[in-house]
């Protein structure tokens, strides 16, 4: 392809090795995560406010989120499946004997001890 415009650099170009380059991969893919988390926009899907949350707090219990992507690029799908951010998640639920990864295809990442609880509050919901 011909040249647009020649654009002389001062500094050397930057290398970033293998290790290093994951690293800020799997950062990048958590900032992604958390943002679509932030972006929930049913708000009969999320916990009931400020009063609800210092009575669950206060029984040692934890928010728990259900996100609906609109999309599913197989990077969003195979970091869901493979990648680290969420590998302690799955081998938890692995070792209890608990799906992550449910029937009609949903995910379910939460602690051991919420899942019973969490089945049981998806129960007759349509989730994939």
């Amino acid at each position: 392809p011909a040249v647009i415009q020649h654009v002389a650099h001062a500094d050397a170009p930057a290398v970033v090795d293998a290790v290093e380059a994951a690293c800020i991969s799997a950062q990048r893919q958590c900032g992604f995560v958390e943002r679509l988390v932030g972006t929930q926009s049913d708000s009969s899907e999320a916990t009931g406010g400020a009063a609800d949350a210092e009575t669950a707090a206060s029984k040692g219990m934890e928010d728990v989120w259900l996100v609906r992507l609109n999309r599913d690029p197989r990077e969003l799908m195979d970091a869901l499946n493979f990648d680290s951010p969420l590998g302690a998640c799955r081998r938890a639920l692995d070792a209890h004997g608990m799906q992550w990864r449910l029937a009609g295809g949903a995910w379910i990442f939460v602690h051991p001890w919420q899942h019973a609880a969490v089945r049981r509050a998806l129960n007759g919901r349509v989730l994939h």
